[in-house]
This record gives structure tokens, C-alpha cells and sequence, in this order.
């Protein structure tokens, strides 16, 4: 029988059946789509799951691949509850230590068919695969992640091994390819009086996701109850201090790059720590008291891990399979890799910047209120990548991490188009360095209570510090960060994407009027005709619509003379009077700092 099966992903509750086709005969299928003949090769369209008379377009005895879910119920394996255990018929465990739930949970464990995405380099795997699933999703804290142990085959070496997950990719912050899935490792921990490898498992997905005890050289598996300075004693050329670092890939796998990305990620690790106060990272651990029988887990795990990838594996890449990224965090797994160029043997600067990066990231998300944020779809890109970008040069204080173009002043800050959401960096490192104690602990607190605009705004003087650094970045540049931006008293260009300009002469009697958007700000320059104006006094001010009614607290404006000295100096929400002066230029800026309302306003003279 001739025939190819294309490669697909199948959960549980999905099927496979190839058919043979004879001329003439109307199939019913369920499958993968695809159709391959001796003569030519067709794709069916998805719907053509059935009674469909292919013989008019194939070759006799062709194989036949269609499509077709089946529509049964979720079948829980058992319901946890805190402080519990449930077990599969084949001796897989899955536990929620105590004050872990709010309320019960049904849980599925089922064994699966293999995802045909291939295994990362080096991999063997051991037993059976299993889809792990739940009633609905739940993303745990580590302190109360849900603790999941697989059996281990009679035979098998235990000083390696792990748990390979096949993930989807929409756990991957700042993704643009949500729907594909890719895999990572787990570390665990071997209880020999069970037989089982036991890890930390923080996420419950609805739709399941795929799990695989493996054995892998990078990833050491102590026995339950060793000491974590045993087990990086015998794994001394993978642990810098408290970090493992496991190579997915052959092609980028020296232990020379290990043991940089580990120094790395250790170097971090102790400044935030024990120097700028900031929490332990959401990362996964091999913590060695862990216990499923009764589910109990030892919080903080004192041994973390992080993953190289090749930047052409799964999860480095975009939709159309091109190199994208050079690192990634996944908030629900805790699980951070960077992504490397084959051949690579030690990091760049740059690359040095994405493990500092992506290690914020998983600080981020140790904090419960921005993890909670994040799972609800709350959190914001503005705060999230921008103070992660903001702190890769910073350590004493405050400093651009160089990598990013100027952020434009006119753009909302929830504009994530055009990569606006790292550049948002800017307003974090004016805030974090021209605020009181100008210091890289100032901004914690904005992590302690959430990563959405409200949690900004109620923990710092987000409408002051806003409008400073709007009107910093466009016009005054009294900081000019790092010398990013340009002299001070001129406008900005790249900091304002779209002036607008009103041409002013003397026969003009309409009005200026505009609206800017929610957290973001306007530029309008006033071009006199000098003809008309040289010598001239206006007198330049902006109001809000309707004329008449008191302006909202969060419209702001201020009228700059340039070039003109000490422009910071010059009073803000009053109107100003210049006389006019050929060579000289003229601007209102207008601001909104909140979230909810944009505001119309006209600018008029005088």
C-alpha cells in the first residue's frame, strides 16, 4: 500500500485510521489530513471528513488520511483535594499539597501516543507517555505547586533523569506563535523506596499536556533526602552555586557554555537577591525533600535549572519556523531557556543581557500578584517586558540597556506593535533613577502588588512620574538617559512618531483641536507665518472639550519655546506668552495618564 502519514500531534481524544481508497468508493475517515497517490499528491480540506468520493481525483489503492474529533466527556482519573493523592491504574501519581486548592479538582491520567515533534538531542525515553489534564486550568505558586511522580522502569539508571513535557508555547511570554508546542525538561527527584521521579509540577492544563519519564546526561536526579551540596558536588561541571544548566541540543552542548550560562544565571541570582531585595525566582527546582505520599514539598528549592536551546528548535522560533527569539521565560512552568546559534561556544554581551532579562522574568513571576495577573490576562506588556528590558544594564542604578530604540511619547504604552513594549524600558529607568532612593529596589514594590496599571498607579506617583518623563523624552531631556536622547530644549524627533503641526496665519480662525489617546501623550507644534507674526506676541494655551467645563485630572499640557534655556523650569497647565521670533519654534504638549478615557482638548492664541 503506498502512502506517507504527514506528522501530527494527537491528544487523547483524538484518533487515527488510514484507509485504502479503490476507485469508485465513498470513504468516511478520521485522521490526519492529507491524501499521497502514486501519480500526485492532494490535501483535503478539513471539512471533507466524510463521504467524500475521491475517485475522479486519485489513483486507485491510494491511502487516505482525514480528519475527525471525537466528542467524548472528560473522564477524570480522581478528584484532588488538598493535602491529597491521586493514582492512575498504571502507578502514575499526581498530588496537591495541603492549602494548595480552594476547592476540589478532577484530574485525568492517561496514557497518550507519542507527540511527533521529536525529543531534544541526547534523550531517551523510558516507559510510556502519559497526558496529564484537569477539569479546569490551574497555575500554582511554587510554594503550592502540585507535585507530579512518574514510575521508573525496573532496570533503568536513576542518576539522569527527568521528566520531558511536551508544552504549548502560549505559556511562553510575549509569544507570537500560541497555538504550537515545543518540548522541556523537569527536574526530579528519585524516591527509591516507590521507584518513582517525583517534580514539582505548577501547571494543569484543560486540554492536557503530554509528559515522558527520559534519561538525560544534563539533568542529575537526586535521591530523596540528599543534600543539595551533594548533588552539585557530583554534578560539579553543571552547577554554578545554585543553577544546573542541561543543553537540549548537541549542536550548542559544550560544558564550557554550560557552566557560563550557570555563572550567569548564579550572578543574578545573588545581586537581586541578597543585594537589591527582590523575591526567589519562579524557576524550576530540584528541591531533594519532596514527598508524594503524602504530597509535600520544601519551599524554596536552594537548586534551579536553565535550558539551551538551538535558535531553530520549537519555542525559539516564530510561525513560519524562522529564528526569533533569543531567550524565553514560560510563567506557568517556571522554566527559562536562551536560544543559541549552532556552534556557539561562550556568550555574547547580548546574550549575557538575555539571561539577565529572562531571569527578571522569572522574578517577575514569583511574585503571586503578577502570576495571578498574568493568568487572568491582566498583566501588561508595558510593565512586564519593559521593566525586564530596564534592568539589564542597571545594577547600582538605573541605565538603558542600549538595545532598544528611543520610546516614542505618542504612542500608548499598551502599544505592543514594533517591539514598543521593551522600549517602554525608558520610562521604567527615569522613574527607577530621577525618583527618591534612586536605586534598583525602588520598584519592587510595583511587582509586590501586581503587573497591571492599577498596581502602578496605587504604589507609585505614577501621574507625576509620567508626565516628568513624557515631557523629559520630547522636549526638556534634562536626563538625557545614557545620551540616548539629544540636546535639551529641542524637540526630541524620535521620541515623537507623529507631530502634528498647525500652520498659523492671519486670516486663521479655526480652532486646533485633537485627542489623545489613553496613556499616552500629543505633540503640536504652532509654525507662525513670519510674515504675518514676526514681532508679534501670542499668547499659547491648550483647554479640554467642552470649553467651559473643568478639565480632568488627567489632562496636562505645557507650552515650550525653543531653543530656549532651563525649558524644564518653565511652569506647566498655564498658558505662556512669546513673542515671536524667526528661528525659534513652538510646541504644546499635551499628556493623559489614564487608563480608561481619552481626552479632546484644543489649543488656542491670543
Amino acid at each position: 500500500m503506498k502512502g506517507t502519514w504527514l506528522p501530527v500531534r494527537l491528544l487523547s481524544i483524538f484518533v487515527a485510521i488510514t484507509l485504502v481508497v479503490f476507485s469508485g468508493m465513498t470513504v468516511a475517515a478520521i485522521g490526519e489530513t492529507y491524501v499521497q497517490g502514486s501519480d500526485a499528491s492532494v490535501v483535503v480540506s478539513a471539512d471533507a471528513a466524510a463521504g467524500v468520493v475521491f475517485a475522479n481525483d486519485l489513483p486507485s489503492n491510494t491511502s487516505l488520511f482525514l480528519p475527525f474529533m471525537l466528542t467524548r466527556p472528560f473522564v477524570p482519573t480522581g478528584v484532588l483535594t488538598g493535602g491529597d493523592v491521586v493514582t492512575s491504574p498504571d502507578g502514575v501519581k499526581l498530588g496537591a499539597v495541603a492549602g494548595a486548592l480552594d476547592e476540589d479538582l478532577a484530574v485525568s491520567m492517561a496514557k497518550t501516543v507519542a507527540p511527533s515533534h521529536p525529543m531534544p538531542d541526547r534523550t531517551t525515553p523510558l516507559g510510556d507517555y502519559f497526558l496529564i489534564a484537569a477539569a479546569r486550568e490551574v497555575v500554582q505558586p511554587l510554594d503550592k505547586s502540585f507535585i507530579l511522580a512518574l514510575p521508573v522502569p525496573v532496570g533503568a539508571e536513576t542518576d539522569h533523569l527527568a521528566i520531558a513535557l511536551y508544552t504549548s508555547t502560549s505559556g511562553l511570554l510575549d509569544q507570537d506563535y500560541t497555538d504550537g508546542y515545543y518540548w522541556q525538561f523537569l527536574p526530579g527527584v528519585y524516591d527509591p523506596n516507590q521507584n518513582l521521579l517525583m517534580t514539582p509540577f505548577p501547571y494543569l492544563a484543560q486540554h492536557g499536556e503530554t509528559v515522558v519519564l527520559i534519561e538525560h546526561p544534563d539533568m542529575p536526579s537526586p535521591v530523596r533526602g540528599e543534600a543539595s551540596d551533594d548533588v552539585a558536588a557530583r554534578s560539579f561541571d553543571q552547577f554554578s552555586g545554585n543553577f544546573g544548566v542541561a543543553c537540549t541540543t548537541s549542536i550548542v552542548c559544550s560544558d564550557e557554555l554550560r557552566q557560563e550560562v550557570a555563572n550567569e544565571l548564579q550572578q543574578n541570582y545573588a545581586e537581586f537577591l541578597n543585594v537589591h531585595g527582590y523575591s526567589l525566582p519562579r524557576l524550576a527546582g530540584s528541591g531533594s525533600d519532596l514527598s508524594i505520599d503524602p504530597p509535600e514539598l520544601n519551599t524554596p528549592s536552594d537548586l534551579y535549572y536553565g535550558f539551551i536551546f538551538s535558535n531553530q528548535q520549537a519555542g525559539c522560533t516564530d510561525l513560519g519556523g524562522a529564528t526569533a527569539y533569543a531567550g524565553k521565560y514560560n510563567a506557568r512552568t517556571g522554566s527559562l531557556f536562551i536560544c543559541l546559534a549552532p556552534g556557539s561556544d561562550h556568550l555574547s554581551d547580548f546574550e549575557k543581557d538575555t539571561v539577565r532579562h529572562e531571569y527578571f522574568h522569572a522574578l517577575e513571576f514569583g511574585y503571586d500578584s503578577v502570576l495571578d495577573d498574568w493568568q487572568a490576562g491582566v498583566s501588561e506588556n508595558w510593565i512586564v517586558e519593559g521593566l525586564a528590558d530596564a534592568v539589564v544594564k542597571s545594577s547600582a542604578d538605573w541605565k538603558r540597556s542600549g538595545s532598544n530604540a528611543v520610546r516614542p511619547v505618542d504612542k500608548p504604552l499598551r502599544d505592543d506593535s514594533d517591539l514598543l513594549e521593551y522600549q517602554a524600558e525608558d520610562l521604567w529607568v527615569f522613574i527607577g533613577r530621577n525618583r527618591i532612593p534612586a536605586l534598583m529596589q525602588r520598584l519592587k514594590q510595583v511587582l509586590v502588588m501586581g503587573a497591571t496599571f492599577d498596581d502602578v498607579f496605587t504604589n507609585i506617583d505614577f501621574a507625576t512620574d509620567f508626565w516628568l518623563w513624557v515631557r523629559n523624552q520630547a522636549l526638556e531631556k534634562s536626563d538625557d538617559m545614557d545620551g540616548a536622547l539629544g540636546d535639551e530644549c529641542k524637540l526630541e524627533e524620535q521620541a515623537v512618531s507623529d507631530l502634528r503641526v498647525w500652520d498659523i496665519n492671519q486670516n486663521i480662525t479655526d480652532d486646533f483641536i485633537g485627542s489623545t489617546p489613553i496613556l499616552s501623550s500629543t505633540v503640536v507644534e504652532l509654525k507662525f507665518d513670519e510674515g504675518d507674526w514676526a514681532g508679534k506676541e501670542a499668547n499659547i494655551y491648550a483647554v479640554t472639550l467642552p470649553e467651559g467645563d473643568l478639565p480632568p485630572p488627567y489632562f496636562q499640557y505645557k507650552v515650550y519655546r525653543t531653543p530656549w534655556p532651563n525649558c524644564s523650569g518653565t511652569p506647566a497647565n498655564i498658558p505662556q506668552k512669546y513673542e515671536v521670533t524667526p528661528g525659534e519654534r513652538y510646541f504644546v504638549l499635551i499628556v493623559n495618564w489614564y487608563q480608561d478615557e481619552a481626552v479632546t482638548w484644543k489649543i488656542l492664541f491670543e
